[in-house]
């Protein structure tokens, strides 16, 4: 199986991802990257960063919500921690995710309905 590649939308999504042992449910993720990039990642890109997420070990899907793998938490800190600015952080996480190779670690089966997607950005522009 070939290496886990990422691309700066994943890193965007990984961005909203907090790094305590809680992480985030689909909202939450939804409501920081468009607090960070002014824009909602589609349903598309969700899926595809949290399954490389999964295949790479980087990331836990545990019930509804995400959460980063306890060997990985301290450097997405780290390399998130390099500025205070969003952009930078951003940044940071996807010189991070670029700078190793991600050899597959676990199977990506995440998968989320249209109709869970849309109510769920729906009860988050609600939320304004």
């Amino acid at each position: 199986m070939a290496e886990v590649r990422f691309d700066v939308n994943d890193a965007w999504l990984f961005w909203a991802i907090p790094t305590d042992e809680e992480g985030t449910d689909l909202r939450g993720m939804i409501g920081a990257a468009d607090a960070v990039n002014h824009a909602i990642p589609s349903r598309e890109q969700v899926v595809r960063t949290v399954n490389r997420g999964l295949r790479s070990g980087i990331i836990e899907a545990s019930g509804s919500r995400f959460r980063f793998a306890p060997g990985i938490r301290d450097e997405i800190a780290a390399a998130s921690s390099v500025s205070t600015t969003w952009m930078k952080q951003w940044d940071a996480i996807y010189d991070f995710l670029s700078s190793r190779e991600w050899p597959p670690a676990g199977k990506g089966a995440y998968r989320l309905s249209e109709a869970r997607y849309q109510k769920t950005v729906e009860d988050y522009l609600k939320s304004f």
